[in-house]
C-alpha cells in the first residue's frame, strides 16, 4: 500500500518504507476513513438525506479532513467531492454553469460506494 496520500500527509509525493506493523495500522486508518464515507452516502441513495444535506456535509467534511490516505482513496473520494460541489437546488440550477442535478449526484454516490467498497476489499487482500 501506498503511504503517499495527498490528503493529510506532509510527505507530498515521496514514498516512506513502512514496517508490516505501520502497514498494518495505516490500513486500519484508511478503512476507517472509507467506512466514515461510505456511512452518509448510504443514507443518501436509501433517502434518508436530501441531496443538500449530503452535498453539504459532504464538502465540510472532505475539505477538513486531517488523516493521511493512499492516492487510490483520495481520487475516489475527491471525484465525488467534484460532484458534491456541482450539486445545486432546482431553482438555481439553469444560473449555474456546470451544475448538476439529484439524479446525477445519486449516480455519483452510489458509483462512489461501489468503488470505495471495492476499495475496502483490496485493503483487505
Amino acid at each position: 500500500m501506498e503511504n503517499s496520500g495527498r490528503h493529510g500527509n506532509s510527505a507530498g509525493s515521496k514514498k516512506s518504507t513502512c514496517l508490516p506493523q505501520e502497514i498494518s495500522e495505516n490500513n486500519m486508518a484508511e478503512k476507517t476513513i472509507i467506512k466514515k464515507y461510505i456511512n452518509p452516502l448510504q443514507r443518501y441513495t436509501e433517502g434518508e438525506m436530501s441531496a443538500s444535506e449530503l452535498s453539504t456535509g459532504y464538502l465540510e467534511e472532505f475539505k477538513n479532513e486531517s488523516q493521511g490516505f493512499s492516492e487510490e482513496t483520495y481520487q475516489i473520494l475527491q471525484n465525488m467531492f467534484r460532484k458534491s460541489d456541482a450539486y445545486c437546488e432546482p431553482e438555481i440550477r439553469e444560473d449555474v454553469r456546470g451544475s448538476i442535478g439529484e439524479q446525477e449526484l445519486l449516480e455519483a454516490a452510489t458509483q462512489t460506494i461501489k468503488k470505495l467498497e471495492e476499495r475496502l476489499e483490496r485493503i483487505d487482500s
